[in-house]
């Protein structure tokens, strides 16, 4: 992809940016890993003119974001039509991040608490990562190319016209697509963001008591790469005996070799510069956590 240099554009990514920063700090008590969370709830909720306060921003914001969208879509990209299994978290009444049901396009539909049940992790020789699969199939996909076309019916609006005036209807089976469908997301957010905003109410308190219990609990939460897997086993006395987290890079890990895979015998057609940069556009296509996204490839081509 070739960046235009548009200082206004790189302006507005930066004001979002910091609008963003904003509203986590608000609500979870500072920009970055926030601290506000507690069993039961939040240390102290915001207070409703903090986030009103927020409000004339974010409706500037709802309407520029075209711009944001039309300039994604303008960038130049690679395409891999292809088939995959498609995995994310589903709620007929929104467009899932926290609740809901595990589904795919080939049928599956599960609670989290079936999550280990059926997928699960696996070593590599050649690699220290975790790789993850279906039980009794292969590797499969998750984030934003599974929640457009699982769950586009569910998608703000806005961000649906949107979507229908750049050309995008589900399924899509493009992994370089995903940067348009995260562009896309941020118009959902946005909407939804000034929505919740002026229908908040503070609570009467911000967390609920609870007395530990022993038991296991599971959880499905939609984060920005795709689905995040926890499970806790507690005992009586609310000290934890078992954690599993399965991270979506670690799920898409078995795809993007298999994407790269596809794009071997373009590859190996190009310059040892643009077969790398074509490469690691691959593998971004899945926004990698920040180690694998700067340090995954070493490319050596050999002629047979």
């Amino acid at each position: 992809m070739r960046w235009p240099r548009d200082p206004g554009l790189v302006r507005e990514a930066l004001t979002l940016k910091r609008l963003g920063n904003n509203l986590v700090s608000a609500v979870g008590g500072r920009e970055i890993h926030p601290v506000s969370l507690k069993i039961g709830g939040i240390y102290r909720a915001p207070s409703k003119e903090a986030l009103a306060s927020l409000l004339p921003e974010l409706d500037r914001f709802r309407g520029r974001v075209q711009k944001m969208v039309a300039f994604v879509a303008s960038l130049e990209r690679p395409s891999l039509e292809r088939e995959s299994t498609l995995v994310c978290l589903c709620d007929p009444t929104r467009y899932a991040i926290d609740r809901g049901e595990i589904v795919s396009n080939q049928g599956l539909r599960l609670p989290p608490s079936a999550f280990e049940e059926n997928f699960e992790e696996y070593q590599v020789d050649y690699s220290n990562a975790l790789h993850s699969r279906i039980k009794g199939g292969g590797s499969y996909m998750v984030g934003p190319l599974a929640r457009f076309s699982l769950s586009y019916d569910q998608l703000n609006p806005a961000a649906r016209a949107m979507a229908k005036e750049f050309g995008l209807r589900p399924p899509l089976k493009d992994p370089f697509q995903s940067i348009l469908v995260r562009a896309l997301e941020i118009v959902h957010a946005l909407e939804e963001t000034v929505t919740e905003v002026k229908e908040y109410a503070e609570p009467l308190r911000p967390s609920a008591p609870y007395k530990a219990k022993a038991g296991t609990c599971y959880g499905v939460s939609e984060a920005p790469r795709g689905i995040l897997y926890h499970s806790y086993t507690v005992n009586g006395r609310g000290q934890v005996e078992r954690a599993k987290i399965v991270p979506p890079t670690a799920q898409n890990q078995a795809r993007m070799e298999d994407d790269v895979r596809l794009l071997a015998p373009r590859i190996i057609k190009l310059g040892s510069g643009e077969a790398r940069r074509l490469s690691e556009m691959a593998i971004r296509n899945y926004d990698p956590c920040i180690s694998c996204a700067t340090h995954f490839l070493r490319l050596d081509i050999r002629s047979a």
